[in-house]
């Protein structure tokens, strides 16, 4: 276990507290925390499409800009809890093709997905810090994961990275697999009870600040948030720090 003092402000009182965390178990999200979406999404999405028998014979890059926008457009609705992970990727490839003028279902949908799937781990890359972060880590924290997806796709994103070995078996909490979304408190409560684990021991990094500071932090555990966009500062009661990188992580928990 090792302890951390860090300071937070309370602007009503104008003072400001002094407070000890001993973090034992350290959860990450997965996709753009761990890995990073826009370093595989548009290659594996464009090589999908030049394979794809319904699209083989269109334009991969103007398609892409298409789907680009359904993508923008329907991942809101999915944040905003009004459509499932399934619906999100099924209407925007469909709506897509609708554009160019042809009509599939959701069951051409459903292949296409599929065949993204297989090609995408192929461009699928850890970075290079990641692997040495996690060895350092796990020196002295429990490590897990809390992402939301679908069982198949979240683990062979940890096997194209090379770390599962990182994280003990049943300590990847996946929503697919629990029936719980980030930000539902349950979720995070379903890692803490596999780990055995105390909310105020525990601490959480991602780059959400809905589902990995907001949600988590429901439960009173702290917070890394990677704000990796550049977003103006915010503030949680929660949250422990800001970082810009990953490979900032180590430094804010020896500071």
């Amino acid at each position: 276990m090792l302890v951390f003092h860090f300071y937070s402000s309370n602007s009503q009182e104008g003072v400001t507290q002094s407070m000890t965390k001993s973090f034992e178990l350290i959860l990450f999200d997965l996709d753009d925390t761990l890995l990073y979406f826009e370093d595989y999404w548009e290659q594996g999405t464009k090589e999908a499409f030049r394979q794809f028998p319904i699209t083989e014979s269109l334009n991969a890059d103007r398609l892409f800009e298409t789907y680009q926008e359904y993508s923008a457009y329907y991942v809101e609705k999915y944040h905003q809890q009004e459509i499932s992970i399934q619906q999100f990727r099924n209407n925007r490839f469909i709506r897509t093709l609708n554009d160019w003028g042809v009509n599939v279902d959701e069951a051409a949908a459903h292949r296409f997905n599929e065949l993204y799937h297989e090609v995408s781990t192929r461009f699928m890359i850890a970075a290079p810090e990641l692997s040495p972060l996690l060895d350092m880590l796990q020196r002295s924290y429990k490590l897990g994961i809390v992402t939301n997806g679908t069982r198949e796709v979240q683990f062979d994103k940890l096997k194209a990275l090379g770390i599962e070995s990182y994280f003990p078996q049943g300590g990847v909490i996946i929503s697919d697999d629990i029936g719980w979304e980030k930000p539902d408190p349950r979720i995070y409560e379903a890692a803490l009870s596999f780990f055995a684990a105390q909310p105020e021991t525990t601490l959480f990094v991602g780059d959400s600040w809905k589902n990995d500071v907001v949600g988590p932090g429901s439960l009173g555990i702290a917070s890394i948030w990677l704000n990796k966009k550049g977003e103006p500062a915010k503030q949680h009661p929660t949250l422990f720090a800001t970082i810009e990188r990953l490979d900032e992580l180590g430094e804010k928990l020896t500071s």
